[in-house]
């Protein structure tokens, strides 16, 4: 072993642990590799299943969900709260 080293275990040989290469932040809904959860709530405000969001998307096609599907426009009222509720779990606007 070197002077000032680290000894590694037996039967490593140098082999490093492969990891996703995602930060924590990717997983979130706003991320590269969200969840099931925010999968649906992207699909259901017509977002990208996958890859990166901003705040400023998510709103746009909240937006837009929101003047198709509202009551007062002829909308069903089951619908605009599935709307925003994506809108709020993509945001992280939960019943904390």
């Amino acid at each position: 072993m070197r002077s000032g080293g680290k000894a590694k275990p037996a039967g490593t040989k140098g082999r490093r642990k492969k990891g996703t290469g995602l930060s924590a932040a990717d997983h979130g809904p706003l991320g590269r590799s969200p969840g099931l959860e925010a999968i649906e709530a992207r699909s259901r405000l017509g977002l990208a299943l996958s890859g990166r969001l901003r705040e400023s998307d998510v709103t746009v096609a909240w937006k837009l969900a929101a003047a198709e599907h509202h009551p007062d426009r002829g909308g069903r009222h089951d619908t605009m709260q599935a709307v925003n509720g994506a809108r709020d779990v993509l945001l992280g606007r939960g019943l904390n």
